[in-house]
């Protein structure tokens, strides 16, 4: 099973837009995976135990995780093509 962390400011405005967009895509693709929403301020805690970091927000990555940028999902530009990664990611 993978780990997922999606942050927003808040963790409760855009990031529940894009929990729901990753959570369809991981269904469709039949991938296992648990998803952590919370902000900013809560990801340091989350980040070590996780595989992949969603955020709304282009930050630098002081994680050593994947970390992709999650505006697609709330813009609908290039949707598919953040989807392709974000799942090419997720099957490794």
């Amino acid at each position: 099973m993978k780990t997922v962390v999606i942050t927003c400011a808040s963790g409760i405005a855009t990031s529940t837009l894009v929990v729901n967009k990753v959570k369809k895509l991981c269904d469709d693709n039949q991938i296992d995976c648990r998803i952590i929403q919370c902000s900013y301020q809560e990801l340091a805690k989350f980040a070590d135990s996780c595989d992949v970091i969603v955020s709304t927000l282009k930050m630098e990555n002081t994680f050593n995780k994947p970390m992709y940028f999650a505006v697609s999902y709330i813009t609908g530009i290039n949707e598919a093509k953040l989807n392709e990664q974000l799942l090419e990611e997720l099957r490794k």
